[in-house]
């Protein structure tokens, strides 16, 4: 059962990153799509595993040999949102969307300031985006695997 999670999350993660990739490139808003899948994906993964699908991510959207300031933050961001994720006392669902949401902010505010000062309408269309991508990839994850998800201890 535990190296299905992993392949389940393992694909999602990897479709995230290509869905990302294709948005990145139509110049309009841009959806925390990989954010949104590695935090959903902790909901099952342990801490080790989220980290490893982490490094995948960073390694896929970043084919530079040095680690920009960016990636950094989005590599802190997730990791941050796994690690914090089992002192959240909600309901499952409400956790993850308030996990998505903290990490999207955490990085518009860490690693894209520009963005929420100078167009807010941008940044809160592409926030509610990256929430929304999160809540259906949580609600996917709970139909597969079902109520056992968002228990995930570290």
């Amino acid at each position: 059962m535990r190296w299905e999670k992993f392949l389940v999350a393992l694909v999602i993660v990897f479709f995230a990153i290509v869905f990302q990739m294709r948005l990145s490139g139509s110049g309009g808003v841009v959806i925390d799509v990989a954010l949104a899948a590695l935090v959903a994906v902790g909901a099952v993964l342990t801490v080790g595993e989220t980290a490893l699908l982490i490094m995948f991510a960073a390694w896929a959207l970043n084919w530079e040999p040095a680690l920009s300031w960016e990636l950094g933050v989005f590599m802190a961001v997730a990791i941050s949102a796994r690690l914090l994720r089992p002192l959240l006392p909600w309901q499952p669902w409400f956790s993850n969307l308030l996990a998505v949401g903290a990490a999207a902010l955490g990085f518009n505010f860490l690693a894209a300031w520009p963005l929420p000062a100078t167009n807010p309408v941008a940044f809160l269309t592409a926030w509610v985006g990256t929430l929304f991508v999160g809540a259906f990839i949580f609600q996917f994850l709970r139909v597969i695997f079902g109520r056992e998800i968002g228990s995930a201890k570290l």
